[in-house]
C-alpha cells in the first residue's frame, strides 16, 4: 500500500446535482422547520392548558366539597334550633315566619284618593 501524503490545501468537493440546493428543496426544508417549531408551540399550549384545567377542576371540587359540609352544618343547626324550639316558646317565636312584617313589606302603597270633578 502506498501512503498518500497529507495536504493542508482546501479542495472543493464536487456534489452530485441531486445534493444541490434548488427552490423546491429550501421551500420543503422551511416547510420542514416550520412545522417543527409549530408543533412544539402547540404543544407547550396544549400541556399549559392542560394544567390550568386540572388545577380548575381541583380548585372547583374543593369548593363543592365546602358547599356540601356548609349545607350539613346548616341542616344540622336548623334541626337542633327547632328540637330547642319545642322546648323555649322565645326560640320557637324567632322560628317562626313573620308574616306581618313580610307582608307590609312587599304590599304595594294604595293610590292616593282623587278630588271629585278632577281629572
Amino acid at each position: 500500500m502506498q501512503k498518500t501524503p497529507w495536504r493542508n490545501a482546501f479542495e472543493p468537493l464536487e456534489s452530485r446535482s441531486c445534493m444541490k440546493s434548488t427552490l423546491l428543496r429550501t421551500f420543503f426544508e422551511w416547510a420542514l422547520i416550520t412545522s417543527v417549531l409549530m408543533s412544539v408551540g402547540f404543544f407547550g399550549w396544549y400541556w399549559v392548558t392542560s394544567h390550568q384545567a386540572r388545577a380548575r377542576n381541583s380548585q372547583m371540587a374543593t369548593a363543592q366539597s365546602a358547599i356540601q359540609y356548609n349545607r350539613a352544618v346548616m341542616t344540622m343547626l336548623l334541626s337542633e334550633c327547632q328540637a330547642y324550639g319545642r322546648t323555649n316558646a322565645d326560640m320557637a317565636r324567632l322560628l317562626a315566619p313573620q308574616s306581618g312584617a313580610s307582608a307590609t313589606a312587599t304590599k304595594p302603597a294604595a293610590p292616593a284618593p282623587t278630588k271629585p270633578g278632577a281629572r
